[in-house]
């Protein structure tokens, strides 16, 4: 689930809450991550996936 998304210039920020299911075992977990990504005239110029929330900065610096 989408929980922010935060836009700037040619950055945007998305902030996810992502439920994992064990294969084997069944066991749900959660996790909040957050997704990065450049666009350049309008074309993805690149992508990061970024855990834990600590690693997280907004676009441009600073902290989300």
């Amino acid at each position: 689930d989408v929980e922010r998304v935060i836009e700037r210039g040619d950055e945007v920020l998305a902030v996810l809450m992502v439920t994992l299911t064990g294969r084997g075992s069944g066991v749900e977990m959660e996790s909040r991550i957050a997704q990065r990504w450049t666009l350049r005239e309008g074309r993805l110029q690149g992508a990061a996936v970024l855990a834990p929330p600590a690693a997280w900065t907004k676009p441009e610096g600073g902290s989300v």
